[in-house]
């Protein structure tokens, strides 16, 4: 956590708001506790968020936070450390409590080198929210290049190495690949986000002790999918043919699972709109 420790400046976007922001960290006394200072700066607000952070007394390997937001929410989360290239991700879950309620996110923050790191939060799989991403540098340094969206690339890496290690815990990959998706469809990238999904229902089938709850959910997650690329996709008026016909393959793919549910108008509404009217 050393890394931390020191002044950053920071830029963030989450959907249409943009801002800046200034934090510092500092340790306490003995070495243990880390405690951050956010101030955030956009075009009509300005916030303080308070963060405290420490290495679980239990598992070196795993940070604890807590955090403290002026616009009333407080937040929980625990962080695997784990290898990024020569440097390092924090990957773990968050829950966030207020007066709108309570939404869990997977957050992840990458480090890139020794003056820039990013932070990226995605609702689960079935949370309210709209996906975040923040970038810092030190103060005095060139901020990142920030104008891509990486926030999928960091959640795949964070994927492949809880892969790569068969021992860690499954429910860890399950809220990634369910995030990941998330993140795929509001960046409109159907096909992938159901090709995550579909990765993950079959590593919810292959596990010893099959979760039929988790199952049921990730193909509740598909069949939303599918249903949104299709009716999207149609009411778009300038869609492309080809994105048309990817609609059409998942509009049938959700009359395969779910044959009664009404929606099934939805192959025909496609068909229509490639002017296949006998089709339709």
């Amino acid at each position: 956590m050393d890394y931390f420790a020191g002044n950053w400046r920071g830029v963030g976007k989450q959907g249409t708001y943009q801002y800046t922001g200034r934090e510092t960290a500092e340790w306490d006394l003995h070495h243990t506790i880390l405690t951050h200072r956010n101030e955030f700066f956009g075009a009509n607000f300005a916030n303080t968020l308070l963060m405290v952070r420490m290495l679980d007394p239990g598992d070196q390997a795993t940070i604890r936070e807590n955090q403290f937001a002026s616009w009333g929410v407080t937040r929980t989360a625990q962080y695997d450390v784990i290898p990024y290239g020569e440097w390092f991700q924090l990957v773990g879950t968050c829950t966030q409590i207020g007066k709108n309620g309570t939404r869990r996110t997977i957050n992840v923050v990458t480090v890139h080198d020794q003056n820039h790191y990013t932070f990226a939060v995605v609702p689960m799989q079935d949370a309210p929210g709209t996906p975040l991403r923040e970038s810092y540098s030190r103060e005095g340094v060139a901020p990142y290049e920030m104008s891509a969206d990486q926030t999928g690339e960091y959640l795949q890496a964070a994927i492949d190495f809880f892969e790569s290690h068969p021992e860690a815990d499954h429910t860890k990959l399950v809220d990634l690949k369910g995030s990941h998706s998330r993140w795929l469809l509001q960046q409109k990238r159907y096909l992938e986000s159901v090709e995550v999904l579909e990765s993950l229902q079959k590593a919810l089938t292959d596990q010893t002790s099959i979760d039929e709850n988790a199952i049921e959910k990730t193909t509740d997650a598909i069949l939303s999918v599918c249903r949104d690329c299709a009716y999207n996709a149609c009411m778009d008026t300038e869609t492309p043919e080809e994105d048309l016909r990817v609609a059409l393959n998942l509009a049938r793919k959700a009359s395969e699972l779910s044959p009664e549910d009404p929606r099934i108008w939805l192959q025909a509404f496609v068909h229509y709109r490639l002017a296949d009217h006998q089709a339709a």
